[in-house]
Protein backbone atom coordinates (compact mmCIF):
# COMPACT_ATOMS: atom_id res chain seq x y z
CA UNK A 1 0.00 0.00 0.00
CA UNK A 2 1.22 3.84 -0.18
CA UNK A 3 1.55 3.69 3.98
CA UNK A 4 4.74 5.16 4.87
CA UNK A 5 5.92 5.91 7.80
CA UNK A 6 9.67 6.81 8.38
CA UNK A 7 12.00 4.33 10.47
CA UNK A 8 12.78 5.45 13.93
CA UNK A 9 16.37 4.85 15.00
CA UNK A 10 15.53 1.51 16.94
CA UNK A 11 15.25 -0.36 13.30
CA UNK A 12 18.94 0.23 13.69
CA UNK A 13 20.04 -0.23 17.03
CA UNK A 14 19.85 -3.78 16.67
CA UNK A 15 23.49 -5.74 16.99
CA UNK A 16 22.53 -7.98 13.84
CA UNK A 17 22.64 -4.65 11.62
CA UNK A 18 25.75 -2.98 10.93
CA UNK A 19 27.23 -0.32 12.96
CA UNK A 20 27.00 2.11 10.20
CA UNK A 21 23.88 1.82 10.05
CA UNK A 22 23.19 3.33 13.27
CA UNK A 23 23.78 6.71 11.59
CA UNK A 24 20.70 6.58 9.25
CA UNK A 25 19.70 10.49 9.82
CA UNK A 26 21.38 12.16 7.09
CA UNK A 27 20.50 9.53 3.83
CA UNK A 28 16.49 9.41 6.05
CA UNK A 29 16.38 12.81 5.32
CA UNK A 30 17.43 12.79 2.03
CA UNK A 31 15.03 9.72 1.26
CA UNK A 32 12.33 11.96 2.74
CA UNK A 33 13.28 15.15 0.86
CA UNK A 34 12.57 12.73 -2.79
CA UNK A 35 9.85 11.06 -1.15
CA UNK A 36 8.17 13.17 1.24
CA UNK A 37 5.09 11.89 3.15
CA UNK A 38 1.63 13.55 3.40
CA UNK A 39 -1.30 12.94 6.12
CA UNK A 40 -3.52 14.85 3.60
CA UNK A 41 -3.15 13.00 0.25
CA UNK A 42 -6.00 14.43 -1.28
CA UNK A 43 -5.37 16.85 -4.23
CA UNK A 44 -6.85 19.74 -2.34
CA UNK A 45 -5.03 18.87 0.96
CA UNK A 46 -8.42 17.91 2.64
CA UNK A 47 -8.94 15.07 4.84
CA UNK A 48 -12.41 13.39 4.34
CA UNK A 49 -14.43 11.03 6.21
CA UNK A 50 -13.15 11.56 9.21
CA UNK A 51 -15.65 10.23 11.64
CA UNK A 52 -14.12 7.27 13.09
CA UNK A 53 -10.51 8.94 13.75
CA UNK A 54 -12.66 11.65 15.39
CA UNK A 55 -14.49 8.94 17.35
CA UNK A 56 -10.47 6.96 17.97
CA UNK A 57 -8.92 10.80 18.89
CA UNK A 58 -11.49 11.22 21.39
CA UNK A 59 -11.26 8.01 23.36
CA UNK A 60 -7.27 8.37 23.01
CA UNK A 61 -7.49 11.87 24.72
CA UNK A 62 -9.30 10.70 27.09
CA UNK A 63 -6.64 7.82 27.90
CA UNK A 64 -3.47 10.33 27.74
CA UNK A 65 -2.36 10.20 24.31
CA UNK A 66 -1.36 13.07 22.40
CA UNK A 67 -1.69 13.71 17.99
CA UNK A 68 1.34 14.12 16.69
CA UNK A 69 1.98 14.62 12.68
CA UNK A 70 3.76 11.02 12.60
CA UNK A 71 6.69 11.54 10.47
CA UNK A 72 7.14 14.39 12.09
CA UNK A 73 8.69 12.25 15.20
CA UNK A 74 9.66 8.96 14.10
CA UNK A 75 11.28 8.52 17.55
CA UNK A 76 8.08 9.07 19.82
CA UNK A 77 5.96 5.87 19.39
CA UNK A 78 4.61 5.92 23.15
CA UNK A 79 0.96 7.36 24.24
CA UNK A 80 0.85 9.01 20.83
CA UNK A 81 -1.47 8.87 17.53
CA UNK A 82 -1.94 10.56 14.76
CA UNK A 83 -3.83 10.52 10.94
CA UNK A 84 -2.06 7.88 8.57
CA UNK A 85 1.22 8.88 6.50
CA UNK A 86 1.06 8.66 2.93
CA UNK A 87 3.65 8.34 0.12
CA UNK A 88 1.57 10.23 -2.35
CA UNK A 89 2.75 13.04 -4.82
CA UNK A 90 -0.34 15.34 -6.58
CA UNK A 91 -3.09 13.19 -5.02
CA UNK A 92 -1.44 10.08 -6.38
CA UNK A 93 0.64 7.21 -5.25
CA UNK A 94 4.12 8.08 -5.76
CA UNK A 95 7.32 6.10 -4.33
CA UNK A 96 10.53 5.01 -5.82
CA UNK A 97 9.26 5.10 -9.62
CA UNK A 98 7.56 8.02 -9.41
CA UNK A 99 10.87 9.74 -8.39
CA UNK A 100 14.03 7.83 -8.67
CA UNK A 101 13.44 5.84 -11.28
CA UNK A 102 12.29 8.82 -13.44
CA UNK A 103 15.72 10.60 -13.02
CA UNK A 104 17.79 7.39 -13.52
CA UNK A 105 15.61 6.34 -16.65
CA UNK A 106 17.44 9.58 -18.00
CA UNK A 107 20.61 8.24 -17.76
CA UNK A 108 21.99 7.10 -21.10
CA UNK A 109 23.82 3.84 -19.46
CA UNK A 110 20.95 2.38 -17.38
CA UNK A 111 19.56 -0.74 -18.71
CA UNK A 112 15.75 -0.98 -17.46
CA UNK A 113 15.04 -5.23 -17.86
CA UNK A 114 11.31 -5.32 -16.93
CA UNK A 115 10.03 -9.13 -15.22
CA UNK A 116 13.52 -10.03 -13.76
CA UNK A 117 13.74 -10.88 -10.29
CA UNK A 118 16.48 -9.90 -8.09
CA UNK A 119 17.21 -12.71 -6.12
CA UNK A 120 20.22 -11.21 -3.91
CA UNK A 121 22.98 -8.78 -4.00
CA UNK A 122 26.68 -10.18 -4.61
CA UNK A 123 28.97 -8.81 -1.15
CA UNK A 124 32.72 -8.84 -0.90
CA UNK A 125 32.69 -8.20 3.20
CA UNK A 126 30.79 -5.06 3.14
CA UNK A 127 30.94 -4.08 -0.60
CA UNK A 128 28.00 -4.86 -2.81
CA UNK A 129 30.28 -6.27 -6.20
CA UNK A 130 26.93 -6.63 -8.29
CA UNK A 131 23.29 -8.42 -8.61
CA UNK A 132 22.73 -12.00 -8.74
CA UNK A 133 19.21 -12.00 -10.71
CA UNK A 134 17.10 -14.96 -12.57
CA UNK A 135 17.87 -13.46 -15.82
CA UNK A 136 20.44 -15.32 -17.93
CA UNK A 137 20.14 -13.03 -20.52
CA UNK A 138 21.93 -10.55 -18.37
CA UNK A 139 25.48 -11.08 -17.80
CA UNK A 140 26.88 -14.40 -17.13
CA UNK A 141 24.15 -16.76 -15.07
CA UNK A 142 21.91 -13.95 -14.70
CA UNK A 143 24.81 -11.32 -12.53
CA UNK A 144 24.93 -8.27 -13.21
CA UNK A 145 28.67 -6.61 -11.83
CA UNK A 146 28.88 -3.36 -10.81
CA UNK A 147 31.21 -0.51 -11.98
CA UNK A 148 33.89 0.67 -9.67
CA UNK A 149 31.55 3.33 -7.10
CA UNK A 150 28.65 2.02 -8.34
CA UNK A 151 25.50 1.59 -6.28
CA UNK A 152 22.65 -0.34 -6.06
CA UNK A 153 18.78 1.21 -5.41
CA UNK A 154 16.75 -1.74 -3.64
CA UNK A 155 13.39 -1.01 -4.11
CA UNK A 156 10.94 -4.38 -3.96
CA UNK A 157 8.68 -3.33 -1.07
CA UNK A 158 8.45 -3.58 2.79
CA UNK A 159 8.25 -7.12 1.99
CA UNK A 160 10.57 -8.00 -0.74
CA UNK A 161 13.25 -5.81 0.42
CA UNK A 162 13.88 -7.29 3.31
CA UNK A 163 14.24 -10.64 1.60
CA UNK A 164 16.75 -9.66 -0.83
CA UNK A 165 18.72 -8.09 1.98
CA UNK A 166 18.60 -11.31 4.15
CA UNK A 167 19.33 -13.39 1.29
CA UNK A 168 22.52 -11.38 0.98
CA UNK A 169 23.61 -12.47 4.09
CA UNK A 170 22.34 -8.62 5.68
CA UNK A 171 20.65 -8.12 8.54
CA UNK A 172 19.96 -10.76 11.86
CA UNK A 173 21.79 -13.52 11.45
CA UNK A 174 18.60 -16.12 12.14
CA UNK A 175 17.15 -15.07 9.25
Amino acid sequence: GALYWYPPDSDFASPAWPSAWGNHAPYTAAMAARLPSTDAPSTDGKRYLEQSFNVTASLLNLQGFRQVTINDVPNQKDHVYGYSAYDFQGGKRAGPVHTYFQTAKARAKLIYKDKTYVQNVVRNGATITGVQTDNPLIGPNGFVPLNPNGRVILSAGSFGTPRILFRSGIGPTDM
